[in-house]
């Protein structure tokens, strides 16, 4: 932000920037939260961004998320700068597709690449769409839910697998209630402290 005074404006969705950040002139925090993904998604696609980061410390619980963000980035054609940890080792091809940081000298180093070239820009986010179509639309995957549905048939609905299944199925639905109850308790304060500015 210092090196391009006004050129660059960051934006963070969710998570609230640091503070030395969160009154800069040139960083925008968006509070918007959505529960049902189809909404971030219509929400998301509407973005004019050029570049997209997804930073992750290293440890146990990143090791286990997936690399959603590269496919939500990439299929809207912009390229990104990812750390160099598990989710993303697996589908991002360093200087083809996206870059791998791994220390804050890459982060730099990439990020600034970027903001200078925006040939390379084009060329990483068309590598990264080109990633998308080739390899994760559902279109082209639509016959391992056949395949996944016929090999669930043969489960025994007593089995001690469909049990687990039932029962973090069921876990899964009580935590996605909390968390809206959670999300709409937030946003209550938000919306009141609105109205009174």
């Amino acid at each position: 932000l210092d090196q391009y005074k006004g050129k660059v404006e960051m934006k963070f969705w969710g998570v609230a920037p640091p503070p030395l950040l969160f009154y800069h002139s040139h960083v925008v925090y968006d509070r918007t939260l959505f529960v049902e993904y189809e909404r971030f998604v219509d929400y998301f696609r509407a973005q004019q961004v050029d570049i997209f980061i997804a930073p992750l410390i290293h440890n146990e619980f990143n090791d286990c998320k997936s690399h959603l963000k590269f496919l939500e980035y990439s299929a809207l054609g912009v390229p990104g700068v990812y750390s160099n940890e598990k989710p993303y080792q697996s589908v991002v091809r360093h200087t083809e597709n996206g870059f791998l940081a791994t220390t804050l000298a890459d982060w730099e180093d990439y990020l600034r690449q970027l903001i200078e070239d925006p040939i390379l820009r084009r060329k990483l986010g068309f590598n990264a769409w080109q990633t998308i179509a080739n390899n994760w639309r559902l279109s082209t995957h639509a016959e391992n839910w056949t395949i996944c549905y016929k090999d669930a048939q043969f489960l025994s609905e007593s089995s001690d697998t469909m049990q687990r299944v039932r029962s973090v199925a069921s876990q899964s639905l009580q935590w996605h209630d909390e968390l809206e109850q959670e999300i709409v308790a937030i946003q209550q304060p938000v919306i009141e402290t609105k109205q009174l500015v």
